[in-house]
C-alpha cells in the first residue's frame, strides 16, 4: 500500500461529548453546601450522577441517584440518550423506592 501510495480509510474514534461548556450560559445556582458535616436519617440528602457505558452499540447513558444516609442506589435509569428523560426517570424510580410522591 506505501509503495501504491494508498491507505485504508479509519473511522475516528468516537468521544460522547457530555457537557457543552459555553461561557456565556446561564448557571444554575447552588441549592446545597458542598459540605455535608452529618447526614443523620434518610431521605435527608439525595445526590445523582450521570455517565456513560460503551457497548458494541455505541453508548448508553447510566443516571443515578444515591441516599447519602445509607449509600445506597435508590434509582437509576439507563438509556440511549442524555436528556432531560434520564434523569427525570431515576427520580422517579427513586421516589418510587422511598414512597414519596412527585410534586
Amino acid at each position: 500500500m506505501k509503495k501504491l501510495g494508498i491507505q485504508s480509510k479509519t473511522k475516528k474514534r468516537f468521544i460522547p461529548k457530555t457537557t457543552l461548556n459555553n461561557p456565556n450560559s446561564k448557571k444554575s445556582p447552588r441549592v446545597f453546601k458542598r459540605y455535608i458535616s452529618t447526614v443523620t436519617q434518610p431521605n435527608q440528602v439525595w445526590v445523582g450522577d450521570i455517565t456513560y457505558i460503551p457497548t458494541n452499540e455505541g453508548f448508553l447513558y447510566l443516571a443515578i441517584l444515591l441516599d447519602l444516609f445509607s449509600r445506597k442506589v435508590i434509582g437509576w435509569r439507563l438509556d440511549d440518550h442524555m436528556e432531560e428523560l434520564l434523569v427525570r426517570g431515576a427520580l422517579e424510580d427513586a421516589l418510587k423506592c422511598r414512597a414519596l410522591e412527585a410534586s
